[in-house]
Parts: structure tokens; sequence; C-alpha cells
């Protein structure tokens, strides 16, 4: 390797941060090979944990296998068979002042998902109140009935 001239310490460098520019160019030159294979390795180091994370990741993000949406999905899959994608829809009144149990804040789901049931690829809403199906009822609806969920089934 061809070695760098070294800079004088007595040369009058402009300023500090002129100095560590130099230094790091220094640095990474007389290191350019080690600098280049440093990701590499690192990358072909994590590729084992590449494998094993898809089948914890959904297009939402990461889910707790006891989340209420698994155990929803789930419900879903034995009643109904898997035709089709669910995409959750999660209500509150931004007030608080509401319960998802009132006439006005159901009257506000519905007006909100309506648009969505004129659509062809939308096979089947699920909301509470609407859905005739006893066991999947009490899962559309949080314990302290402060939220509803809407479940939105799309033909693949």
């Amino acid at each position: 390797m061809a070695q760098l001239p070294q800079r004088p310490l007595n040369d009058r460098s402009p300023d500090t941060f002129s100095r560590l520019l130099y230094e790091w160019g220094v640095f990474v030159c007389r290191r350019r090979l080690a600098l280049l294979l440093a990701p590499i390795m690192l990358a072909l180091a994590c590729l084992p944990l590449v494998t094993s994370v898809g089948d914890r990741l959904s297009s939402g993000g990461w889910l707790p296998a006891n989340a209420e949406a698994i155990e929803v999905d789930h419900r879903l899959d034995d009643e109904f068979g898997r035709h089709t994608t669910a995409h959750y829809l999660l209500f509150s009144d931004p007030t608080g002042d509401l319960a998802a149990t009132d006439t006005a804040f159901r009257r506000e789901v519905e007006r909100t998902v309506a648009p969505l049931r004129g659509d062809p690829t939308v096979a089947a809403i699920y909301t509470w109140g609407t859905t005739t199906n006893p066991a999947l009822q009490p899962l559309l609806i949080s314990d302290d009935q402060r939220q509803s969920l809407a479940i939105v089934m799309v033909d693949q």
C-alpha cells in the first residue's frame, strides 16, 4: 500500500473541523478494505435473523400473539375460511364523551364505513351492533366500551 504523506504538526490548519476532516479522510483511505467489508459481514451475520422475522411481522407492524386482532382474525379463519384479507378500523370518540354503545357513536361508525359497503371488492364489513355472529360481537368492542372495531374483509 502506498503511504500518504504525513501532514506536519506545525502546519497552520484553518480550524479544528478541517483537521478532523483531514484525519477522517486519512483513516478511511488507510482502512478502505476493512470499511468496505465490515457492512457486508454485518449483513451476512444478520441473515439468520431475517428468516425468522417473517412469521411475526404483519403489514401493520409487529403484532403480539395475544392481541385481540389476532384472536378475531383466527375466529374469522375458523368460521368463514380464508378467501379475504381483513383490515381493522378502530373507532373512538376524540372527545371521550361518547361510549361505543351510544347511538350517535354507532351512527358515525356506520356513516364512515358506508362508502365501503358499495365497493365490489369488499366482501363483508363487521361492526359492533350490526353483525349477527354472537361469537364475534363481544370482540368488536373494548372492555371499557370506549372503542369499537370494524373489520373490513377485502377479496384477495
